[in-house]
């Protein structure tokens, strides 16, 4: 079986053959920003237990990264609401 690709607006989100999300993918898809691994690298700061969600999977062609079950993901979208609110929160008091 082959990875499933997605696109959602104008970013691609890829599945593994057994239906897992590219994390990274998904969250510049929702939070419609080009630097997703940035923001993985706070959220897994932030809750180190998000790692343990994961699985890691090769797409042909790119490196490895981080996939969730359907599951596990709506975990990692809850934390990522969270840590884009804060995010917002400090850069209008920083402003």
């Amino acid at each position: 079986m082959q990875a499933i690709h997605l696109a959602l607006d104008q970013h691609a989100i890829r599945f593994t053959p057994d239906g897992k999300i590219a994390v990274i993918d998904a969250i510049t898809a929702l939070s419609d920003l080009t630097d997703a691994k940035h923001i993985w690298r706070g959220l897994s700061q932030n809750h180190p237990e998000i790692i343990t969600l994961c699985d890691t999977y090769h797409f042909k062609k790119a490196e490895s990264t981080p996939v969730a079950n359907v599951e596990n993901w709506e975990k990692i979208q809850g934390f990522l609401f969270e840590y884009l609110i804060e995010e917002s929160l400090t850069a209008v008091e920083e402003s």
